[in-house]
């Protein structure tokens, strides 16, 4: 029988390689059986542990998988030849003729290879179960992209230290704050995705991606939210010392003396500011605009009167309008709240009015593992509807429990929401660099 170097235009190949063909025809059932033996019962259990158990990436496994079919493509004699000779083509004769005399080899290949990713789709059905089984095997990472003590920083808190105890797990919280949540943002989306760094962060996340000209990060392809915590509303506050006791005499003040009301925001972009400049420019006031890197600075501003008012969540802002140190105006919800039943709305005054609620998330790297997400987006489900965590701990703050029903519920809204915002951003013309 003759070989592939031996058919048509191949003849002239065949005395430079001849030993190498021959020695691999030889030996390559041998050669064949080993490689499936070490596949199957040798580096995909290998893989299976190292890749998913201890919570890593698959890359390993995909290094290993091509190098076996490496290893299989270079086994077969003519293909070496091809690939190192890189022969002239054949004509439709010579490869008809090459196929039907060489149609064995061919089957053997294409019969392994079929049985490698057999191999392949049957370890990650292992692996799915093993990860969700398993997970964590070491303590998670959670990053609050603002300063500890602010509004943002309490309610990751409050959730967080009730999913370690459903999960029997350690999460421990990293503050790192900036940039209007962008600098711990980014951290986070540069963080392996392995279910062992995730982020709480607010809308700041993706008013920053319609307000930023350039991020050294993309939050709808490097981030995933996969469930949600809470939702509040902001409080419009002024210091004691601002001659205004409702909303229309703080406009009429803003219109007399342009330029000298300062308001502070956790930053430019942020919620705080979007919703300010909303309400600044449906009611034409020239404000002066203070930005700081968290609403906890901004607190500490507004309460030595370094700043006459402020847009804040009632996770930072309740406590201190309670005291009276802070006199609250008005809010931007579409009802009273609660916790606050003779604090007015914003639309109900006779100004012009906006509506805005805040909201609370968890995000992870892009990439994550399927089982992993939904194991994370079933625990802090689990959070969202405890009453006592509703009631008593976010009640006490002026928050209210918001559960999205699944991981792909959670990433349509945040979809959701960038493109209900962008056409306000861009008629305000708000800009954070």
């Amino acid at each position: 029988m003759p070989t592939l170097a031996e058919c048509g235009p191949w003849k002239g190949y065949r005395s430079k390689v001849q030993l190498g063909i021959d020695t691999l025809g030889h030996y390559r059932p041998r050669f064949t059986a080993l490689l499936r033996g070490l596949v199957n019962a040798v580096i995909l259990p290998l893989l299976l542990e190292a890749s998913f158990l201890q919570g890593r990436q698959v890359r390993g496994f995909w290094v290993a998988f091509c190098g076996a079919l490496a290893c299989n493509v270079i086994g077969t004699p003519e293909i070496c030849l091809i690939v190192g000779l890189r022969p002239p083509p054949l004509n439709r004769g010579d490869a008809l003729h090459c196929w039907l005399v060489h149609r064995e080899e061919i089957a053997m290949s294409v019969r392994f290879l079929a049985q490698l990713l057999s191999s392949v789709a049957f370890a990650f059905m292992l692996a799915a179960t093993a990860t969700a089984q398993t997970y964590p095997v070491k303590p998670i990472r959670v990053i609050v992209p603002v300063p500890a003590g602010s509004g943002l920083d309490t309610v990751a808190r409050i959730a967080i230290e009730k999913m370690a105890q459903n999960m029997g797990a350690t999460l421990y919280i990293e503050n790192i704050p900036g940039a209007n949540s962008n600098i711990g943002a980014a951290a986070a989306a540069r963080a392996a995705p392995d279910g062992y760094t995730l982020l709480v962060a607010t809308e700041a996340l993706p008013l920053s991606a319609l307000t930023y000209t350039k991020l050294n990060y993309d939050l709808m392809r490097d981030l995933e939210m996969f469930g949600t915590i809470a939702k509040g509303v902001f409080i419009l506050s002024v210091h004691p010392s601002v001659p205004a006791q409702t909303v229309e005499e703080f406009v009429k003040l803003a219109r007399a003396k342009p330029g000298s009301i300062a308001y502070g925001t956790s930053g430019s972009g942020s919620p705080h500011h979007v919703v300010m400049e909303m309400f600044a420019q449906a009611n034409g006031l020239d404000m002066l605009h203070v930005p700081y890197k968290g609403s906890g600075d901004t607190v500490t501003a507004l309460l030595g009167g370094t700043i006459q008012a402020a847009m804040g969540l009632p996770s930072s802002f309740a406590p201190h309008v309670r005291s009276g140190k802070f006199r609250a105006l008005a809010v931007s919800s579409a009802k009273r709240m609660a916790a606050f039943p003779d604090v007015p709305t914003l639309m109900e005054r006779a100004v012009v009015g906006v509506e805005y609620e805040s909201w609370y998330g968890m995000f992870a790297p892009t990439g994550t593992p399927r089982p992993i997400i939904e194991r994370l987006h079933a625990e802090l489900g689990k959070v969202v509807r405890d009453k006592a965590y509703g009631d008593e701990r976010l009640g006490k703050i002026g928050l209210d429990p918001f559960e999205t029903p699944s991981p792909a519920a959670a990433a349509a809204f945040l979809r959701n929401f960038y493109g209900t915002l962008a056409p306000v951003i861009k008629k305000a013309g708000i800009k954070a660099d």
